[in-house]
Order: structure tokens, then sequence, then C-alpha cells
């Protein structure tokens, strides 16, 4: 499910669109993409995300090729559903390149949410996210689970657990737990470099590869 286009496959282009609804759906959401297996650049999406797994804000699941992009509508899930998983700013997985692109809408999730992107097993190259991460199990300010490659990155939001509205029904967590102000957990194949998070809107105590700064250092 896409604002713009639900699935753009491996011979795909899109250039120089935008997408302004609500994109609301099962899995893979995205506003602008759901699914993204080509290329995208210079395009944005305005409106919000809804979904129970592996949505973001601008692409559900990234593949491809994403460049000079950006998303700026919240994520959040599906108001029947108990739960949600895999939820980003921009995506919600990426496994292939996103360059020069940013979010700003908030994310919420009971599990997994990251501010730019859960799961990233691609490169993410300049990027960064200023939405506020509201979670409940492993979220992270900029990325959740890191197995690839980000570089020049930052994140400049409020990470935050909310166990009451977040957690999953007869849950016996009563409080958050495995949250970072960049990211959750980065794998021994993964790499983070030249990255930051802002301390003045963080302050939740991280133990991270990226290096805290102050608003004025940023």
């Amino acid at each position: 499910f896409g604002g713009f286009v639900g699935l753009n496959d491996t011979l795909g282009r899109i250039s120089h669109c935008y997408a302004t609804g609500v994109a609301s759906g099962g899995m893979y959401v995205g506003g602008f993409v759901g699914k993204n297996y080509g290329s995208i650049d210079h395009c944005y999406a305005t409106g919000d995300s809804h979904s129970y797994s592996n949505y973001g804000g601008f692409v559900g699941m990234n593949d491809g090729s994403i460049d000079l992009c950006y998303a700026t509508g919240d994520v959040s899930r599906l108001d029947f559903e108990n739960n949600s998983y895999t939820a980003g700013g921009f995506a919600g997985s990426n496994s292939g390149t996103i360059s020069r692109s940013y979010s700003t809408g908030k994310v919420a999730s009971g599990y997994t949410a990251g501010g730019f992107v859960s799961s990233n097993y691609g490169t993410i190259n300049d990027a960064f996210a200023l939405g506020n991460v509201d979670g409940f199990i492993e979220f992270g300010g900029f990325v959740v689970h890191n197995i690839g490659s980000i570089e020049n990155a930052f994140y400049s939001g409020k990470v935050v657990g909310n166990a009451d509205s977040l957690r999953e029904d007869g849950s016996m967590q009563n409080e958050p737990v495995g949250f970072s102000c960049f990211e959750a957990t980065n794998d021994e194949s993964g790499t983070i470099v030249n990255s930051f998070w802002n301390i003045d809107s963080c302050t939740t105590d991280s133990v991270t590869l990226a290096v805290g700064k102050t608003t004025d250092q940023l």
C-alpha cells in the first residue's frame, strides 16, 4: 500500500512526484510507495502512514535506490490492531540504498520503532530524522537494528517509552526495554560512521556508536 504507488518494480523509476494523502493497510505501507525495488528520486510524502508491520513515512520496504526524498507524516499502528512492528519515520526496512533524504514525522510502535528506519540491511548516506520516537520494545532515535552501513546521519528528536498505550494487552513486560537515542542494536557487520544525536532533545541514557552533540554543535 502506498500513498502514490503500491509497488515500484526493478525496472521502475519515479521522479519529481509527491503524495499528500494518508496511507493505510496491512503490511508494507509507505506514505509514498509500499515496496520499492526500482529507483525513486526528488519525491516526497506528507501524509500519515498506518499499518501493523513494515511501514514508513515514505516507503514500507526499500530494496532499490532512493535519493533526495523526504517524508513529514506521522507513523503509527492501525487503530484496530493490538500492536505493530518495524515502523520507521522514513522506511520500515531498507535493503537497498537511501541517500540525501530525511523524515520529520513522529513514530509510535509497540515493537521496533525507528526515527528514520526500523531495520537497515543496506546503505544509508546523508540522512536525518527529527520526529519523536515512542516505543515499548526495542526502539531507536534513528534506527532500531543496523546490519548495514550508515554514514553522515543524525537524529534530533526525543525517544520515549510509553508502556500504557503501546504494550500488548496482557503483556508481562511493564517497562520499556532496548532503546537508544540513535541505534538500539548494531550487528557485528554493521557500521555507523560520522553520525550524531542531539543530547539537548534526547536525554535518554544511550550506548551507541553515534556521537552526542548539542543543538549548537549540530
